[in-house]
């Protein structure tokens, strides 16, 4: 779980990126003495990014835009297709951690649903289409 968080968490925006750790301290610690080893290698073998992404993202014009949350015209790059995810990240953070859309709050197990939809299973399936349409670049050796 924790290097999960943690790769997730770097392709987060910086603003969301705070809120996201700050939400979920007390779910992170609950959780990783619990961690199933085999799970957690079998999560990460399967994403296409591993520890290269960031060098795959670099000058990613696509990235850029969703990152940079510009609404102008020059979005409209996105094809609609990060502008879907940007809309799920933003109101994550507003799910997760407000009552604004249910007065009462959320329960840790809706929560913990909602994390599951976006984190993990969400970022690697856009990873992924982004990286089988050439919008990543390979990464470079040193």
């Amino acid at each position: 779980m924790g290097p999960l968080i943690s790769k997730h968490a770097s392709v987060a925006c910086l603003g969301l990126r705070l809120g996201l750790i700050m939400t979920y301290i007390p779910y992170i610690r609950h959780v990783l003495p619990y961690v199933d080893r085999t799970a957690e290698s079998m999560v990460l073998g399967e994403m296409p990014y591993l520890d290269d992404w960031i060098e795959r993202a670099k000058n990613n014009k696509l990235l850029e835009l969703f990152f940079n949350h510009h609404s102008d015209k020059t979005r409209a790059d996105a094809a609609g297709f990060l502008d879907f995810y940007y809309y799920v990240s933003t109101n994550r953070m507003k799910w997760c951690h407000s009552s604004w859309f249910k007065p009462d709050g959320y329960t840790f197990d809706e929560i913990e649903m909602l994390k599951t939809v976006t984190y993990p299973e969400l970022m690697p399936t856009i990873q992924e289409a982004l990286w089988k349409a050439n919008h990543l670049e390979k990464a470079h050796g040193s």
